[in-house]
């Protein structure tokens, strides 16, 4: 991997000094001939709501840039050109852990091949790779869980050290961020061998405006900032073009409105059940509080849904893999505020090779409780559908039964089995009407191995050969890569 290929990123407010760092690390990397992309963003309520930032930042460019990223503090300025970066590493960062010759008051021993990560994340490089984004992923749900007072670093070193994720991880030495001004250890490494200088300040930054670096003056006499919106060479990511077909009030194939007057959606769901679906039961309204063991939800699909529905305007959806409900109660407090909504929730509950040590049953159940309690407060009729068994059979089921076409979105969140994926995709696709939308989760998914990746094992190359099979059937959006999803453009 060439340099070249690597985007660095970072982001400032127009508080105190940060300006002038920002001109001074896009002269160092002008200087150096790399590419960037430097944001000013609105200023912050705390130094710390910056870094709960920072994740999610880094996450979004990476998709954007759909290869690797190194993030930079605003205060860091390149010396030299940071060849260790050229590796094809999942993730880089200094770990204390790893230094031999630090001014941390540590008992422990440090270790060069340390597998426990405290760091210092002023610089850090993230690969575009399944391990990488999963890491990302969960650095970024653990603000919602724990305290972030401190910083984004403790959590940072938290989910590595809880999580220990396949990636393979490089330990930069202090040469790629000396911070001089923090002990006489760092002050100790000479000059022409720094990489990458860090002008450590904490919070200080946001409250004092030094000298401005050498370079060009405006007239007032201080440093000439140029503007950050498209600082460096780097291309905005597209917004959504495809236009959408919004559902009609009558969106099954018979016409057929999706209620009937005056029932209920226990009563539609019964209907449904002696159609012939099976198995199915319709999920009952019972009391109880929402319960979500995870927020695979809210960090993936939930941004993604906000930009998709006011413009498709769904009222018949369907869904492979439900697991504990957080999509479907999504849908149902979302679209049911709006309109009747049916929904399709297939899944097993049995679980795949990802769900080894989670007891399946009490995921079942959090379903039953979290969509009944959605339900139950939903301003309109929601009717939804529990498919309980293997979801090429309840698709396979629904064709014959003269569904082709009938739904508006369909999401595919189940096996990640690439033969099931496919399976999946191939009839989830016949029920999809023309200008409905097919979204994937996990694209980017791979099942850790000793041996590494297993192209079989993981999503990724079945959606890549559908979307291929049915390129002139569909068009694929622009969005975060860690999902993908596509409009159908014609049956």
């Amino acid at each position: 991997m060439n340099s070249q290929e690597i985007l660095y990123i970072s982001f400032f407010t127009s508080e105190g000094h940060y300006p002038v760092l920002a001109e001074r690390l896009r002269r160092s990397l002008d200087r150096l001939d790399l590419r960037y992309d430097i944001e000013q963003r609105a200023p912050f309520a705390s130094w710390a709501e910056g870094c709960r930032f920072k994740s999610s930042f880094i996450l979004a460019k990476l998709l954007q840039r759909r290869g690797p990223v190194v993030w930079l503090d605003i205060d860091t300025e390149l010396m030299q050109r940071p060849v260790l970066f050229d590796d094809t590493h999942d993730f880089a960062i200094y770990n204390w852990k790893a230094d031999t010759h630090h001014h941390l008051d540590r008992s422990d021993t440090a270790d060069p091949a340390a597998r426990e990560l405290v760091c210092s994340g002023g610089v850090q490089k993230w690969g575009y790779t399944a391990p990488a984004m999963e890491l990302l992923m969960r650095w970024i749900s653990s603000f919602d869980a724990h305290d972030w007072s401190r910083g984004d670093d403790p959590l940072l070193d938290r989910v590595f050290n809880t999580f220990l994720p396949p990636v393979q991880s490089l330990w930069l030495p202090k040469t790629y961020n000396r911070m001089a001004g923090l002990s006489h250890h760092w002050a100790e490494v000479a000059d022409a061998e720094v990489v990458i200088e860090h002008h450590y300040t904490r919070g200080g930054h946001r409250r004092h405006t030094p000298e401005a670096p050498t370079g060009q003056t405006t007239a007032s006499g201080g440093p000439e900032i140029s503007q950050p919106a498209s600082a460096g060479p780097a291309s905005a990511v597209p917004s959504l073009q495809p236009e959408y077909i919004p559902a009609s009030p009558k969106s099954h194939p018979d016409g057929a409105a999706p209620f009937a007057a005056g029932s209920s959606p226990e009563e539609a769901g019964r209907a449904k059940l002696a159609e012939g679906i099976v198995p199915v039961c319709v999920t009952d309204q019972r009391d109880g509080g929402v319960e979500f063991t995870n927020s695979w939800f809210q960090t993936t699909a939930r941004r993604n849904w906000e930009q998709i529905f006011p413009r498709l305007q769904p009222t018949r959806i369907l869904e492979i893999g439900s697991y504990e409900g957080a999509s479907t109660c999504y849908l149902i407090e979302t679209l049911g505020r709006q309109r009747a909504v049916e929904i399709y929730s297939i899944d097993t509950w049995a679980g795949g090779v990802e769900h080894e040590n989670i007891d399946m049953g009490a995921v079942e159940s959090r379903f039953d409780r979290n969509v009944a309690r959605a339900m139950s407060a939903s301003a309109h009729p929601v009717e939804v559908v529990k498919c309980r068994g293997r979801s090429d059979l309840i698709l396979a089921q629904l064709i014959a039964q003269g569904e082709v076409g009938a739904f508006d979105f369909i999401y595919v969140d189940g096996s990640h089995q690439a033969p099931d994926v496919l399976c999946d995709a191939v009839l989830a696709f016949r029920l999809l009407r023309t200008g409905g939308i097919i979204g994937f989760d996990d694209y980017l998914w791979s099942e850790p191995l000793p041996y590494g990746s297993d192209p079989v094992r993981c999503p990724k190359p079945a959606i890549d050969a559908f979307t291929t099979l049915h390129c002139r059937q569909l068009q694929v959006l622009p969005m975060p890569l860690y999902q993908l999803y596509a409009v159908k453009t014609a049956q």
